[in-house]
């Protein structure tokens, strides 16, 4: 049962065409490319915060990424120099910024896949309907010149090519939609998004709470110091 199944939709997806190959493999691409994004941008989220919450960073403040090296190092030079509060969500997005490009475009990335997966397989859909319309208005032209009896072979072939561009579009469709449903399950439980603002958060409260303490103390030993 299951091997005609099979015989019988590879023998379909064999019939489409160039047209519908090249979307259902632009589509299955972007699926790919997003699923491995999704993961990898999480595992740098993840790797980020085991450094952070790590205990021998937390002594020293010194980390093994760069990144939040560079955070510490801009936090303690502005709350040196301000006389204010700091704003320390600033600081960490901007650095976010500059040297987490990829994790960003990753992310970005895989929040339009979903929608240019779908895009994908409603071009596919709309050239397969004008496929299909476009044979039977050629059927129905020649059907409505000649006698019907002495152009069936000629209906036959027109009906199958209809039928071919139908086959076209629901392919296409079925294709860009499914891969859309996966992609947000899969992101709903990996959740990427969340990832990095857990990270922000930890991060946010390791400068307020760690960092800010350790320079109000050397403030206060420069000022006894002094006085």
């Amino acid at each position: 049962m299951w091997g005609d199944i099979l015989e019988v939709l590879v023998k379909g997806i064999s019939n489409l065409g160039y047209a519908a190959y090249l979307i259902i493999c632009a589509i299955a691409v972007i699926f790919f490319v997003s699923l491995l994004t999704m993961v990898f941008v999480r595992g740098k989220y993840r790797k980020l915060q085991y450094d952070l919450a790590s205990a021998a960073a937390r002594r020293d403040a010194r980390f093994r990424s760069q990144v939040l090296s560079a955070v510490v190092d801009d936090y303690k030079a502005i709350s040196l120099a301000a006389r204010g509060e700091v704003n320390t969500q600033a600081i960490i997005e901007k650095n976010f910024s500059i040297m987490l490009k990829g994790a960003g475009l990753g992310e970005r990335f895989v929040k339009n896949s979903v929608s240019l997966m779908v895009v994908l397989g409603l071009l596919g859909t709309f050239y397969g309907l004008t496929m299909s319309v476009g044979r039977l208005v050629e059927l129905l032209n020649t059907s409505g010149n000649s006698d019907m009896l002495v152009n069936m072979d000629t209906i036959i072939t027109g009906l199958i090519s209809s039928v071919r561009g139908m086959a076209v579009a629901f392919s296409t469709s079925l294709a860009g939609v499914g891969g859309s449903i996966v992609i947000t399950v899969l992101g709903i439980i990996i959740n990427i998004e969340e990832a990095r603002q857990g990270l922000m958060v930890q991060l946010e409260e390791f400068l307020d709470n760690v960092v800010e303490q350790e320079l109000l103390q050397r403030k206060e030993s420069e000022l006894s110091r002094i006085s």
